[in-house]
C-alpha cells in the first residue's frame, strides 16, 4: 500500500511539471543583410573587382580591395530603403537602391519578437540589370538579389 500512495501523489507531481515547462527554442529566420549575387548574361557567376563597397551616409565600408562574386550587404534597420555605393577597380561608380518594409512577428511569449524585412525591391541601380530572388530577407534564402555585370 506504501508504493501506491506514494505513486498518487509522484503522478500527479510529475505531470504538473511536464505540463508546466515551456518550449524556450528561440528560433528566429529573418536576417537584416542582402544577398546579392554577380552574374554574366548567361547567368554564370561572375567575379568583379571592387575597390569599395558602402552604403549612403555610412563612413563604414563593407568590402575593399577584392575580387567577389556573392556579398552580404547590411541593410539600414532604421529606414525603409538602404543605397550601396560599388566603386570598382577601373574608377567607375555603380548604386543600388533596395527598398523594404518591416514587420514584427511573435516568435513565441518567452522569446518575444523578431523584425522582419519583406517586400524587397530595387528600387534604383546603375547596373545593366537585376532582379529581386526573393522578397523576403530569410536565412533559408540564398540569394536575395541578383546583379547583371
Amino acid at each position: 500500500m506504501r508504493s501506491g500512495s506514494i505513486l498518487i501523489f509522484l503522478l500527479p507531481g510529475l505531470a504538473w511539471l511536464i505540463m508546466s515547462c515551456e518550449n524556450n527554442v528561440c528560433i528566429s529566420f529573418s536576417r537584416d543583410y542582402l544577398i546579392v549575387q554577380f552574374l554574366d548574361s548567361t547567368e554564370t557567376r561572375k567575379n568583379i573587382e571592387i575597390d569599395y563597397i558602402t552604403a549612403l551616409g555610412s563612413e563604414y565600408i563593407f568590402y575593399s580591395d577584392t575580387s567577389l562574386n556573392r556579398i552580404g550587404l547590411p541593410i539600414n534597420t532604421g529606414e525603409s530603403q538602404t543605397a550601396f555605393i560599388f566603386r570598382n577597380v577601373n574608377s567607375r561608380t555603380d548604386t543600388l537602391v533596395v527598398g523594404y518594409s518591416q514587420q514584427q512577428r511573435l516568435i513565441s511569449p518567452s522569446c518575444g519578437f523578431e523584425l522582419q524585412y519583406r517586400q524587397l525591391q530595387v528600387l534604383n541601380t546603375s547596373f545593366p540589370g537585376s532582379t529581386v530572388q526573393f522578397d523576403e530577407l530569410n536565412i533559408l534564402n540564398d540569394t536575395d538579389i541578383k546583379i547583371y555585370h
